[in-house]
């Protein structure tokens, strides 16, 4: 195993998921961008003629330049689940989550501080008896879980997705190697 006090994942664990966790939501930033759009519009504008297109444009690049584009440049921390070790068809597999944020003590919406060390957030089992829905909402609890606590991601925003979307379709018990029930067959362990 390699030191995790120096911040790193165990080598044993291997990769399941990665989640970006954005300073706000997409629908907050653009309206956050709108608004500072026409707070400048208001600035430059003399009230007796509409701006050019010109001016209108060169308001919108500098907006760009502040701003940054969203699926990247607002990201100010990341979640990666690993499953601990590889079983061979045991009764459930061990997932961690480790996070890792932006190194600054205030982020803000152009923020360019570098991510720096990872952090345990979550350990959990995830069980042979459990669906596939029942397995992608309690990973979504878990990870959610983040922005509800107190701490560094508290009222954050996590990108769910993929798991959204390819979660269903996952074939979570072969994935796992724990064998499992067919999807739609709900059965709920109670050491969730």
């Amino acid at each position: 195993m390699l030191a995790s006090n120096r911040g790193l994942i165990p080598y044993e664990d291997r990769r399941l998921l990665e989640f970006a966790i954005y300073r706000v939501g997409p629908n907050r930033f653009d309206q956050e961008r709108s608004e500072a759009f026409s707070k400048k519009v208001e600035e430059v504008h003399d009230g007796a003629s509409p701006p050019s297109e010109r001016i209108l444009h060169l308001i919108h690049q500098g907006l760009e330049d502040e701003y940054g584009m969203y699926a990247y440049n607002q990201v100010v921390g990341w979640a990666r689940l690993c499953v601990t070790g590889i079983r061979r068809i045991g009764s459930h597999a061990t997932i961690k989550g480790y996070y890792s944020r932006r190194n600054t003590s205030r982020i803000t919406r152009n923020s360019r501080a570098k991510f720096a060390g990872t952090h345990k957030f979550t350990e959990f089992g995830v069980y042979r008896e459990e669906s596939r829905e029942e397995i992608c909402e309690k990973i979504r609890m878990r990870v959610g879980a983040l922005t509800r606590q107190r701490g560094v991601f508290r009222g954050r925003y996590v990108d769910f997705e993929i798991l959204d979307s390819l979660g269903p379709w996952i074939d979570w018990h072969a994935l796992l190697d724990i064998g499992g029930v067919p999807s739609g067959t709900t059965h709920m362990h109670g050491n969730a």
